[in-house]
Order: C-alpha cells, then sequence, then structure tokens
C-alpha cells in the first residue's frame, strides 16, 4: 500500500510542477457606477469597455471618450467621475483598519476629475492625493475638481467644498497652497 501511495503522490506532485502557476486574483477596490457615452478600462497590456458594475483594483486605469462621462465608486466610499478625454490611473489603494492608516493615490494624465472624498481622510494619518505631472493635490474629506491639460502641462484645482493642499510635483511638502471652496490653484511646469 505504501508503494502505491508513494507512486500516486509522485505522479500528483509531476503533474502539478507541470501546471503554469495561475496568476493571483487581485483585490476589487471600486465599482463603476455609471457612464454616459464611451470609457474603457485598461489593465495589463489590454483595454476593454468600461460597463456600469465593472470592478476596478488597483493599477488598473480608466479613460473616457468624448463623449465620455464615467462615476466610479470606491470602497472607501471616495466618488470619482471622470468627465471628457480623462485617463487616469488607480496608482494605489489602501482601506486600512485595525490601526492601519488608509491611502489613496490617483494619477491624472489628461483631463478632468470630480473627486467627492469620504470622510475617511479626515482622520489623522489617512493620505488621499490626485497626481498630475505638475501638481499634486491632497486632501481629507472634501470635493474638489482636479484637471490636467497635458497640451499647456498645466493643472488645475478647485475647490468645492472642505481645503485641499495643493504643492507643486518640484516642491517641498512644507511648500503648499489650501485652495478651499470657489477657490482656484493652477500649477504651471516648473
Amino acid at each position: 500500500m505504501n508503494r502505491i501511495f508513494a507512486f500516486a503522490l509522485a505522479v500528483t506532485g509531476a503533474a502539478a510542477a507541470a501546471l503554469p502557476a495561475l496568476p493571483a486574483l487581485a483585490a476589487e477596490i471600486g465599482t463603476i457606477a455609471s457612464i454616459y457615452g464611451s470609457a474603457e478600462i485598461g489593465r495589463g497590456d489590454s483595454w476593454t469597455p468600461a460597463a456600469a458594475g465593472s470592478p476596478l483594483q488597483q493599477g488598473d486605469r480608466i479613460r473616457t471618450g468624448n463623449p465620455g462621462r464615467l462615476r466610479a465608486v470606491f470602497q472607501d466610499d471616495t466618488v470619482l467621475t471622470l468627465e471628457d478625454d480623462t485617463e487616469v490611473v488607480l496608482d494605489e489603494s489602501v482601506v486600512g483598519g485595525g490601526g492601519q492608516p488608509s491611502r489613496s493615490v490617483t494619477d491624472l494624465l489628461k483631463g478632468a476629475v470630480n473627486a467627492v472624498v469620504s470622510e475617511t481622510y479626515g482622520a489623522q494619518g489617512n493620505e488621499y492625493e490626485i497626481r498630475t505631472a505638475t501638481a499634486t493635490a491632497g486632501v481629507r474629506g472634501t470635493e474638489f475638481i482636479v484637471s490636467y491639460f497635458p497640451e499647456r502641462n498645466l493643472a488645475e484645482v478647485i475647490g468645492i467644498s472642505g481645503r485641499v493642499e495643493v504643492r507643486s510635483t518640484l516642491a517641498d511638502t512644507e511648500e503648499s497652497v489650501y485652495v478651499t471652496a470657489d477657490e482656484v490653484s493652477q500649477v504651471a511646469a516648473g
């Protein structure tokens, strides 16, 4: 009986070694809530049409057409609305808990994003940022719009409610301006 068991174990082990490794399933960080016009989700090297209910994962890219508008809701209750001809990368999304901080970083490559940031980020140690090539907007429980115009190499941050910390990508973190409701800050390259 031991010989049969040893043979079966050897065959099973050899078969398992011959199989390709399966990729780990990525965690869902949000969902597409609504779409108007055209929008796509980029994952790896491929783009697929976005649809209401499509899951979003860390590292995904989202782009809208013209016309195209997309609203995404994230696990931290933040809502991002991408306007026409916009592209973002969901660079980092960590929902804290048990004493661990929450952190979210979205890279805005072009276009405009309206962010309604959850109160989660009002707590000390939690960070929410939208980065462009020229500016970073960091917030704590607020609503704001960030636009980036690659042809002009210019970022614009508009405060809707709360307070948004804006700094140049070249500046020290100590060199910031704060944008509140009905205020605008523009950051050009250099």
